[in-house]
């Protein structure tokens, strides 16, 4: 068996083998048995096999998995030892596309999750927490197990192996979408967690694969709403550690030029020219919270296409790919539009606003003297921990539940 260690406290264990017509692929988040969240734990897999953003619900999904030349999928709770695992598993044709297939799918119900107000699905979450009340009330019901599990309870009464892996009754009302929501995301950020997987697939293109799927560290909170629109609106929050004042900020500036903000941006001639996927991209920078924000209007069914060529094009500019004439070019677009503000007084009044509040002493003339200095590498820098936050897309019910 091959062991490989990758991102985000991430283990891959690869068992190559030819030897069987299927590949499987399990998905486990480790947590010590805990008191506390034992029933939070057994709970969330419930709902994430309801539907993801992509499988709104049990139908899509069954669809998808059938597409996958019939493969297997399920989640559940598994109890070993002191440990309660939390497991996600499909069972693929042996080949590698069908492995990728596997995968890819894996990742949609794990982190591509349905997301509104900051909460799971609030039906799902309901019916999931009255089906783990039956599940629990049956216990007793298998006379042979119920006196086993009974046995452990009292012998283990002070240990964490003497605690339920599916959970306790009692906890189930203190539980909604959105606490549990937030506890999941907790948990993929804090949590060990162990890829066990079988196949004929070499294991660094297995890795390699896992890595560019999953990125457990990454909190993205993804909301959809519906109104009547004629287009969908979508917008993605991305948050950076840059200060709002001084060298880091102006390349911040310029690196959003870069991406968004100007004519001959990134998302402009990707998502508008060549792919022609939206009526209009652009990204602009909250200054006061150095927050990006990205906005661009489309139809529902380019949601997914426009969404990863944004993703793509982020990571692009944070794993330094700037051209000297796109630098050069945001720059001088950068410089033209902060002179301008010479031609309205309100516009500088709210730059020398700013200025003061920040106790930033820069003038005009300074800050452009900042911009003409920048790098590339000074744009690269000020993205290095950039991070997607939320996605928020708004559009029309009827079109998005046909698209997913």
């Amino acid at each position: 068996m091959n062991t490989l260690k990758l991102q985000n406290n991430t283990t891959l264990k690869h068992f190559k083998t030819d030897k069987f017509n299927t590949a499987n692929i399990a998905v486990l988040i480790r947590r010590r048995l805990n008191r506390d969240e034992v029933t939070k734990n057994a709970l969330i897999p419930m709902i994430l096999k309801r539907g993801c953003e992509k499988h709104p619900d049990f139908k899509s999904l069954t669809v998808k998995t059938e597409d996958m030349h019939g493969a297997l999928f399920d989640t559940s709770v598994i109890k070993k030892g002191e440990e309660q695992l939390l497991q996600f598993y499909i069972e693929v044709n042996n080949d590698t596309e069908s492995l990728n297939d596997g995968l890819e799918f894996l990742s949609e119900v794990m982190l591509h999750l349905l997301v509104y107000d900051g909460g799971f699905d609030e039906g799902y979450t309901e019916t999931e927490k009255e089906n783990l009340r039956r599940q629990i009330a049956d216990r007793p019901n298998d006379k042979r197990e119920y006196a086993k599990n009974r046995c452990l309870e009292e012998m283990c009464r002070d240990e964490p192996f003497g605690i339920y892996g599916d959970g306790y009754a009692e906890d189930i009302d203190a539980l909604n979408a959105e606490n549990l929501y937030a506890h999941y995301v907790h948990m993929l950020q804090n949590s060990p967690i162990l890829f066990f997987v079988t196949g004929k697939t070499e294991t660094n293109e297995l890795a390699e694969k896992i890595d560019g799927l999953f990125n457990f560290e990454t909190n993205i909170r993804r909301v959809s709403e519906h109104a009547d629109v004629a287009q969908g609106k979508l917008c993605i929050g991305i948050r950076t550690d840059v200060k709002s004042s001084g060298d880091g900020f102006y390349a911040l500036l310029c690196a959003n030029e870069i991406l968004g903000g100007g004519p001959d941006s990134r998302l402009f001639s990707v998502l508008r020219e060549k792919e022609s996927l939206c009526y209009y991209a652009s990204s602009f920078v909250y200054r006061f919270k150095s927050i990006i924000m990205i906005e661009s209007g489309l139809n529902a069914t380019e949601y997914d296409k426009a969404v990863d060529i944004i993703k793509y094009q982020l990571e692009e500019l944070k794993n330094g790919g700037i051209g000297e004439d796109e630098l050069q070019k945001a720059k001088t677009g950068l410089v033209k539009r902060l002179r301008s503000i010479f031609d309205d007084g309100q516009a500088m009044l709210d730059f020398y606003l700013s200025q003061q509040l920040l106790t930033d002493g820069d003038l005009i003339d300074d800050a452009t003297a900042r911009i003409n200095g920048l790098t590339a590498q000074d744009c690269t820098s000020a993205l290095a921990n950039a991070r997607i936050d939320t996605i928020y897309f708004l559009a029309n019910e009827n079109k998005t539940n046909e698209d997913n």
